[in-house]
């Protein structure tokens, strides 16, 4: 049952047009998060950012080597709504340039 419906899930995705996944790119903005405690550089889509905001909440030791976070899951909201508003902006920005 639990293969269907991930069969079922992708095939609505792809439907939808909501970007795939593209795991390089999660990669790059969970580095950004979890490696220099910054906000996503110039993200590519929101499942990128969503994808790399869920691995950097499993890794349990994230920050151990900065005690001055001590709200690590409020730290890693801000930077993944930071992330997002990058991405807003950038979409608002280049939608506004004509490209």
């Amino acid at each position: 049952m639990a293969d269907e419906l991930i069969r079922l899930a992708g095939e609505i995705g792809v439907a939808s047009g909501i970007d795939i996944r593209d795991h390089a790119e999660v990669d790059r903005i969970n580095d950004a998060i979890c490696r220099h405690v910054i906000p996503a550089v110039a993200p590519a889509s929101l499942t990128n950012i969503l994808n790399a905001g869920w691995k950097a909440y499993h890794k349990r030791d994230i920050w151990s080597d900065h005690p001055e976070i001590s709200e690590r899951d409020e730290i890693l909201k801000e930077l993944l709504l930071k992330s997002i508003e990058v991405l807003e902006f950038m979409q608002i920005t280049s939608d506004s340039n004509g490209h």
